[in-house]
């Protein structure tokens, strides 16, 4: 078995470990693909923003391989955030106060239980990182997430920090952290993230970038923070395959926001769930029904359409599937209380009078 061991002082040299480590001769590269030796994959370090540094690797090793990680003299300087996500077997949940190291979750995989796993892990010490081994051949994306903890007090609510005094550790075959009502999809920030390493954001599409990952990490902080210490805010359990289809329809309902308004027995069986049961936990997830789901986020993107498009409102209607003007004008006015004229010229007011 190969064992890397890696110093957490600081970013920049876990990020030296690393290139030492898999004997990359160059002078600090950025970036850096894996020699045949080790496997295939590659590696990549990025300062994305000035308060937040990203180390990221996308990898499959030729043979077992253990992390260990050695704090040195650390500097208390950053919150650390690591994803790990496989295409490994096993899906567990722990508690939320269990102090767990990656090797129990190693020894504890259930069988016969495949899927993708991603691992959560959030320190407030660099030096808690613990041990984990990624087993040959397995497809792997590792991310360190370095965030400065002086930016972060000013930024967040009082007395957050306390939420990782402790370190919180979490695992799901799904990629989502779960709220009643709501829920934090990590490949949203996986694909923000790998934008930064793979091309060379510039000007305003930069802030626009740098404004979807740090909007993107308050909803994370929040959740973790309801999920410790707000029992209630957990929500009601449900077999994980049933989370899955009502996610995963929610994310059809968005997709399909311009289309007409989706027909129940249709969802039943593109979701494979009977029509009343796939119904009945939608709305339990998301408080309300299917149809009042679709016309809120339908209500809310004809909004932005209105707003950013120079097209008339006959148009849009069409582009939303409406099937006329005048239902569109009584559709949007029934849910908004104005009509799409009246939102649109009243959102060119408010933009003359600032």
């Amino acid at each position: 078995m190969r064992e890397l061991n890696l110093i957490t002082k600081t970013p920049s040299d876990l990020w030296c470990d690393f290139l030492h480590s898999f004997e990359v001769e160059k002078e600090k590269p950025s970036h850096f693909k894996l020699k045949d030796k080790f496997g295939t994959g590659w590696m990549s370090f990025e300062r994305v923003g000035f308060d937040l540094k990203h180390l990221f690797a996308e990898f499959s090793f030729n043979e077992k391989t253990r992390f260990v990680f050695d704090p040195g003299n650390e500097e208390e300087r950053y919150l650390t955030i690591i994803f790990c996500r496989s295409n490994g077997h096993g899906t567990i949940h722990f508690g939320i106060e269990d102090q767990l190291t990656f090797k129990d979750w190693e020894e504890n995989k259930p069988e016969n239980d495949e899927g993708e796993g991603v691992i959560h892990y959030v320190t407030t010490k660099l030096n808690e990182i613990p041990e984990f081994t990624i087993v040959e051949g397995e497809d792997c994306r590792l991310d360190f997430i370095f965030l400065n903890k002086k930016w972060l007090a000013e930024i967040l609510p009082d007395k957050f920090f306390e939420t990782f005094n402790i370190p919180f550790v979490f695992k799901s075959r799904l990629s989502h952290l779960i709220i009643s009502g709501s829920h934090i999809d990590i490949n949203e920030l996986f694909e923000i993230l790998k934008e930064f390493h793979e091309s060379e954001i510039k000007g305003a599409k930069r802030l626009e970038k740098l404004g979807e990952l740090y909007t993107f990490l308050s909803g994370f902080f929040e959740t973790i923070h309801c999920l410790r210490f707000d029992p209630n805010s957990r929500g009601k359990v449900m077999p994980e395959r049933d989370l899955e289809t009502i996610l995963g329809l929610e994310k059809h309902l968005r997709n399909n926001v311009e289309g007409e308004t989706p027909d129940l027995v249709s969802l039943s069986e593109k979701f494979g769930m009977s029509k009343t049961k796939l119904c009945n936990t939608f709305k339990d997830f998301y408080g309300a029904s299917i149809i009042s789901y679709y016309n809120i986020i339908k209500l809310d993107h004809a909004k932005k359409v209105l707003i950013s498009k120079p097209d008339s409102v006959s148009d849009i209607a069409h582009r939303l599937s409406f099937s006329n003007q005048s239902y569109f004008n009584r559709w949007f006015k029934k849910l908004s209380g104005v009509s799409p004229g009246e939102f649109r010229r009243g959102k060119r007011t408010e933009r003359v009078s600032i």
